[in-house]
């Protein structure tokens, strides 16, 4: 009798222990963190998936996606504090601080992939080869990465701005209704853009790979954030780092799961997985990417005078995060 009441005492010692253990695991408190994703680009995939094969979570972070039509409204939407981390192209990120330079309260805190996911779209009729686009009309976003592609394009052929017509639109379906109206021939374009440019009938002509451009997209996050939440932006890091390398691994898993979420079709999604080379980081030669195009803005009088990019850039979270990134 004695030895069955040991027993069963042991019994309900260990049911007991592996009950809180459970509990404890289950209930492990996370933080929220809302995370500010362009529509249907890569970051919009990093984050999906992300969320998907658990990477988020297991870092501690309940996060919570805010789409967005474009990358600047992503900037204004975090360094306003709608959002708590978001993406921010190159030339975007440059030009937003260049135009609010004394109350711009953010910091960029690692680049997250590199791509070429741009592509010039003519339209075949009246353009076979750069040299046609000359006396004719182009559309841009004025204040975007299209206006460095241009000027990128110009200095290819050999001509200056002032050797085509430049119409002037504020986002990407003006430039393709101005498009479809044969009222110019060419636009830069990529994603979403770009497939509707080819449904209307136009065709790519080159690529940001001849003109040896790319597009470097980070992560902003607003300074008051990172001072506030400094355990959090470093597990999101970890988290996005682990979510980038298993899409590397399992990328046409990655289509699937991503082209279920958001009903697209696999060939766009894989496209643009292909254009980018993921990887977290903050190099040398990143910094000097994104001082090049400070420069090249200024010049062109974007904004009223040059800045000091690296008064905008924290890397300390990258760092205590994945101490073995490239960091300058």
């Amino acid at each position: 009798m004695k030895k069955r009441v040991i027993g069963l005492s042991l019994v309900l010692v260990l049911v007991l222990g592996m009950t809180g253990c459970g509990s404890k695991s289950e209930n492990k408190e996370k933080e929220t963190l809302r995370l500010g994703v362009t529509t249907g680009l890569n970051d919009h995939y990093i984050a999906l998936i992300g969320e998907k094969e658990g990477f988020f979570e297991e870092n501690g972070i309940d996060i919570e996606l805010v789409e967005f039509a474009t990358g600047i409204e992503t900037i204004d939407a975090t360094t306003s504090g709608q959002v708590d981390i978001g993406k921010a192209a190159d030339f975007a990120i440059v030009n937003r601080i260049g135009n609010t330079e004394e109350n711009f309260q953010g910091k960029l805190i690692g680049k997250f992939e590199s791509s070429q996911n741009y592509a010039l779209y003519v339209n075949p009729k009246q353009v076979s080869t750069l040299e046609d686009l000359k006396g004719k009309a182009v559309v841009t976003n004025p204040g975007t990465i299209l206006d460095y592609l241009y000027a990128l394009t110009y200095q290819k052929l050999g001509i200056t701005e002032n050797d085509v017509n430049v119409l002037n639109v504020s986002s990407g379906q003006e430039a393709i209704g101005v498009l479809s109206q044969n009222e110019a021939v060419a636009y830069w374009a990529n994603g979403n853009a770009a497939q509707k440019i080819q449904e209307i009938g136009f065709e790519k002509l080159i690529g940001m790979e001849e003109l040896n451009a790319s597009v470097d997209d980070y992560y902003v996050a607003s300074d008051n954030y990172i001072a506030s939440n400094k355990t959090t932006t470093e597990n999101f890091l970890k988290a996005v780092k682990e979510t980038e390398d298993w899409i590397e691994e399992n990328q046409s898993e990655a289509v699937k799961i991503i082209a279920d979420k958001l009903g697209v079709e696999e060939t766009l999604i894989q496209a643009n997985l292909s254009s980018a080379t993921l990887g977290l980081d903050f190099s040398k030669d990143t910094e000097n990417h994104l001082e090049e195009i400070q420069e090249f803005n200024a010049e062109k009088g974007f904004y009223e005078k040059s800045y000091n990019i690296q008064k905008f850039i924290n890397t300390e979270p990258l760092k205590n995060a994945l101490p073995d990134a490239e960091i300058f």
